[in-house]
């Protein structure tokens, strides 16, 4: 059996947005991932969450669905720091640094940015409607 290539991608998705899927998909690229396993965190340790874990789970069960090497699971364990690891076959296990951020602090310094400078902010329009259709999808369910 050949080995297979795994990458782990964690995060609170709250909700999960195009950004998340763009930086899934540049990750199977980049490594050759045959498998990316995404891990929605209970309770992320870098904010607070209102949205419960099972609904977030949901979310980004959708959201990665046109990903085939994705695999989409709770994470009840990590949250307290930010960490990466990458894995790859016949090699040792390589620990990359991420340092703690707010993401929210992240996304209004980036649109501050584009509006001084006029340029276009990392995240644009397609990213605010994503959010804001599985925001109304979520309502839609919760209500049915």
């Amino acid at each position: 059996m050949a080995a297979v290539s795994v990458g782990i991608f964690g995060g609170a998705f709250d909700p999960p947005h195009l950004g998340h899927v763009e930086l899934a998909r540049a990750g199977i690229e980049q490594f050759a991932l045959g498998r990316l396993l995404v891990r929605v965190v209970e309770q992320p340790g870098h904010k607070a969450i209102s949205t419960p874990a099972a609904i977030r789970l949901r979310l980004a069960e959708l959201a990665f669905a046109l990903l085939p090497e994705a695999v989409v699971s709770l994470d009840p364990w990590h949250g307290a720091s930010p960490q990466l690891t990458l894995a790859r076959p016949g090699e040792a296990p390589e620990a990359v640094a991420v340092a703690a951020a707010n993401p929210y602090r992240l996304e209004l310094e980036d649109v501050s940015r584009a509006i001084r400078t006029g340029s276009a902010p990392r995240l644009g329009r397609a990213d605010a409607l994503g959010q804001a259709r599985t925001i109304e999808k979520l309502y839609a369910a919760a209500g049915s």
